[in-house]
């Protein structure tokens, strides 16, 4: 487990700031949940009234915004956040399988004692871990901010929703970066194309609840399966779970397939 180990000891600081940059903003979002809207709701749901149709639709603004502060944090901060911890998470599983290459030690590493299924299969549980690692302290620390930011008890089943959503979307967002660069024959450019690549399907999300003109373009968006509103309504859909589930299965079977047969470049 030696490559594992390396991979930890790499990342853990990157992973570190991004996790704590995602925390942050979570936890700020919901801190002051009491202190600034609790009282005022109505105040708040009028001055909601002054905006824009096309606006309120696209962040998905409803009546029920600030009526608990789970409501408050679906529209304030979750996909803000799972914005932000997906990006991390693409990144790491572009860079993650090839960075021997980048760095020019290609020729090194195949020297060493190890198959090349071993030196995946190291590769995946690292990115795994570090992604789990990095969801765990980003949920805590939002638990945290709910618990100090509403006098009203947390709805725990909608807080295990929002961080289900939150670790599925990351796990696969990275699968899908570490699939793509294992496919890839360089690497330059790989991670900004990862980046890309999320920020494109946030932006579909976007696009499709703003215009029933695109509303199609939401089943092309990995945001519109991790929707706040629907998952504190009615949970993770079937269609979620087998979109996710496929992706990620997808993803792990064509990544070992790849790099088993990939010609090295040093």
């Amino acid at each position: 487990m030696e490559i594992f180990k390396k991979e930890l000891k790499d990342n853990y600081i990157s992973a570190l700031i991004w996790t704590l940059s995602a925390s942050a903003m979570a936890f700020i979002s919901v801190v002051v949940y009491e202190s600034t809207l609790a009282n005022n709701i109505a105040d708040w749901n009028k001055m909601m009234d002054t905006f824009p149709k096309m606006l309120l639709d696209a962040f998905k603004f409803n009546d029920n915004v600030f009526d608990s502060v789970l409501n408050f944090y679906a529209v304030k901060g979750y996909v803000f956040v799972a914005l932000i911890i997906s990006i991390f998470a693409a990144i790491l599983g572009a860079k993650l399988i090839n960075k021997e290459e980048s760095e020019q030690t290609t020729e090194f590493m195949l020297t060493k004692p190890v198959t090349r299924f071993k030196y995946v299969t190291q590769k995946l549980v690292s990115l795994l871990t570090i992604i789990t690692l990095s969801n765990i302290v980003l949920n805590s620390i939002l638990y945290l901010g709910l618990i100090l930011g509403s006098k009203a008890a947390v709805d725990l089943n909608g807080f295990m929703l929002y961080a289900l959503g939150t670790y599925l979307i990351t796990i696969t967002f990275g699968l899908i970066a570490f699939m793509i660069a294992c496919l890839a024959r360089r690497v330059r450019g790989l991670t900004g194309m990862m980046v890309g690549l999320v920020f494109f399907s946030y932006f579909l999300s976007i696009l499709a609840n703003m215009s029933t003109t695109f509303i199609n373009l939401k089943y092309f968006s990995l945001f519109e399966y991790i929707d706040p509103n629907d998952l504190l309504t009615t949970g993770l859909s079937p269609l979620a779970i087998i979109i996710f589930g496929s992706l990620i299965t997808i993803s792990i079977i064509v990544s070992y397939q790849t790099y088993l047969k990939k010609d090295i470049y040093n």
